[in-house]
């Protein structure tokens, strides 16, 4: 259900830009038209969270609680992502690197804001604390997934778009290409959403092996008399 969610989302970005230029629309309004659904895969990764969570939590949960949770939390989640994506902005402008090392220790923000209910900078805090004792495997392995689905995407559009011209050098081949970016960009996402997923659990887990630690000290420390 997840991927198919996720291929629905792109699946309709992907329909607004193969069918609007033929009802004469212009590409600034296609442009437009595809930002605005742009929330789609926004809320379907918001939903494939809460269901990772569930799974990974043990909770006897279905896919509509998933959706019900995703949708009540859609608009704190949104602002923390604008937040996030200011600071990746702000620290983009000074240098690259540290842009995409801020981007990917932000990573738990969009976790921490679904199920911990802090939102906005608070989140981007938090998410930068536990990242911290791992923040250079969270980046590593970020910047493999996002490298890895983009040579992925480009490699299918290219052996679509070079089948098509092939079979048929008239053909238009920008439709296919759009679909397959849209299949290819789901299966993608859905990566990225369980990987942030795996690292937020287990910064749960180790919180928990904190508190029990703590708790242990301090049974110690008390008087026995």
């Amino acid at each position: 259900p997840s991927l198919l969610l996720m291929l629905g989302a792109y699946a309709i970005i992907a329909g607004v830009q193969v069918f609007a230029p033929s009802q004469g629309l212009e590409d600034k309004k296609v442009e437009n038209i595809g930002k605005l659904f742009a929330f789609i895969p926004f809320w379907a990764t918001l939903v494939i969270m809460v269901r990772a969570h569930h799974v990974f939590q043990g909770v006897a949960a279905g896919f509509s609680d998933a959706l019900r949770l995703a949708s009540d939390r859609f608009l704190p989640a949104l602002w923390t992502s604008f937040v996030m994506a200011f600071f990746t902005m702000c620290w983009t402008m000074l240098l690259v690197l540290p842009g995409v090392y801020k981007h990917f220790t932000y990573s738990l923000s969009t976790p921490v804001t679904l199920f911990e209910m802090r939102s906005g900078n608070v989140a981007v805090t938090e998410s930068k604390r536990r990242t911290k004792p791992e923040d250079w495997t969270i980046v590593l392995i970020g910047v493999a997934v996002a490298l890895g689905g983009g040579s992925l995407q480009f490699f299918f559009a290219l052996l679509v778009a070079l089948a098509l011209v092939g079979l048929d050098p008239s053909a238009d081949a920008l439709p296919f290409v759009l679909w397959t970016q849209a299949f290819t960009g789901s299966f993608v996402a859905v990566v990225q959403a369980f990987s942030t997923m795996v690292f937020y659990e287990q910064t749960l887990v180790r919180r928990l092996e904190e508190r029990t630690e703590e708790d242990e000290f301090l049974d110690a420390m008390k008087p026995s008399f």
